[in-house]
C-alpha cells in the first residue's frame, strides 16, 4: 500500500461527524423523520435558522438475488442487509449506508468465501445554502461545490477473485472520492443529482475519475404509489483494474399506507443489479434480479 496524505479523509470524517451530531440533537428534540423521497419536495430551511437538520430518513433493507456469478459470491444466491441514512441539513446533505452481505447464504456454494461488509459516507456542501443565494440555471437548481465520499469495507469474496483471475485486490477496501455535484430539477423527478469525482483507491497505484448519477421518479398506478429509483456509477481504469459501470435500478411499491396507515414506511419491489467489468475485472459482467424489502424508521 502506498502512503497517502490523510487530510482529505479527515475532512470527510469531520463533516460526517458534524452532521451526525446534528442528527443526534434533532432526534433528542423530537424532530420528525421524513423519507429521502420527500427530500426534493420539502422546503429547504432558510440560511441562519437555528435548525441544523431540515429532515432525515433512516431505513433497513433486505435484498435477495439468485443469479450471481461465482466466484464473485459464495453461491449463485446471495442476500444483503443494508442500513441506510439520508439527511438534508443547513450545509447541504449527508448520505451513508452499510451493506452486510451473505448473512444467511454464506457457505452454500464452493469454495467458501464468507461474509462481506461494504459502506459509503457521502457529505455534500451546497453553494446555495451556505451563501443564501439561488444558483438556478437551466435544469440545475443548486450547485454542490464539494461532494466527497469515503468507501470502506472488507470482502472475503475478493480472495477467491484473486485466485481465479490472478488479480491482487486487497480484501480491505478503502477509497476516497472528492469532487462536486449538480442538483437537477427535472419534470416528474422527486430528486435527480449528478456527481463528478476524482477517485483514489488506497491499495491501487494511480487514481482515476468517477461519475455518479442518482434519481427517483414517483408515480401512481391502479391506486398505488410507486417509485422508480436508483444510481449509476461509471469510473475509469486505475492500476490493474479496468473501467467499470455499475447500476441498480429499482421499482418499488409503497405499502406503508396500507400496512401502517402512513406512507413511505414500508416498500416492496425489485432491483436489477447490473455490473460491467465487476470489481474492475475486464470481461466479468453480472446481471442479477433481486427482491427488495425496505422499512423506514
Amino acid at each position: 500500500m502506498k502512503s497517502r496524505p490523510c487530510s482529505p479523509v479527515r475532512k470527510i470524517t469531520s463533516l460526517a461527524i458534524a452532521s451526525l451530531m446534528g442528527l443526534a440533537a434533532s432526534t433528542l428534540a423530537g424532530e420528525p423523520v421524513l423519507s429521502s423521497e420527500k427530500a426534493a419536495t420539502t422546503p429547504v430551511q432558510a440560511p441562519g435558522s437555528d435548525k441544523f437538520i431540515n429532515f432525515s430518513s433512516t431505513s433497513l433493507w433486505y435484498l435477495y438475488g439468485f443469479n450471481w456469478d461465482q466466484p464473485f459470491a459464495s453461491s449463485h444466491e446471495r442476500d444483503l442487509i443494508t442500513l441506510e441514512h439520508f439527511q438534508d441539513n443547513a450545509w447541504g446533505d449527508l448520505f451513508f449506508f452499510t451493506d452486510f452481505t451473505n448473512l444467511t447464504t454464506e457457505g452454500r456454494g464452493h469454495p467458501e468465501t464468507g461474509f462481506d461488509l461494504y459502506g459509503e459516507v457521502n457529505p455534500r456542501l451546497s453553494l446555495g445554502k451556505l451563501t443564501g443565494k439561488s444558483y438556478r440555471f437551466g435544469p440545475v437548481k443548486d450547485i454542490y461545490f464539494y461532494s466527497g465520499m469515503l468507501e470502506f469495507g472488507t470482502s472475503d469474496s475478493l480472495a477467491n477473485i484473486n485466485r481465479t483471475f490472478g488479480t491482487h485486490l486487497d480484501k480491505t477496501q478503502l477509497r476516497q472520492l472528492h469532487g462536486m455535484a449538480l442538483e437537477l430539477d427535472l419534470p416528474g423527478f422527486a430528486y435527480s443529482s449528478i456527481n463528478f469525482f476524482w477517485r483514489d483507491d488506497f491499495d491501487i497505484s494511480g487514481s482515476t475519475w468517477q461519475i455518479t448519477y442518482v434519481w427517483g421518479i414517483p408515480f401512481r398506478l391502479a391506486g398505488c404509489d410507486f417509485m422508480f429509483r436508483g444510481f449509476a456509477d461509471y469510473n475509469g481504469a486505475e492500476g490493474e483494474l479496468a473501467e467499470s459501470f455499475h447500476t441498480s435500478p429499482q421499482l418499488m411499491m409503497d405499502l406503508g399506507a396500507k400496512v401502517f396507515g402512513k406512507k413511505s414506511k414500508l416498500w416492496i419491489g425489485t432491483e436489477v443489479d447490473i455490473w460491467v467489468n465487476e470489481y474492475g475485472v475486464r470481461g466479468q459482467h453480472d446481471v442479477v434480479p433481486q427482491a427488495v424489502l425496505e422499512f423506514e424508521f
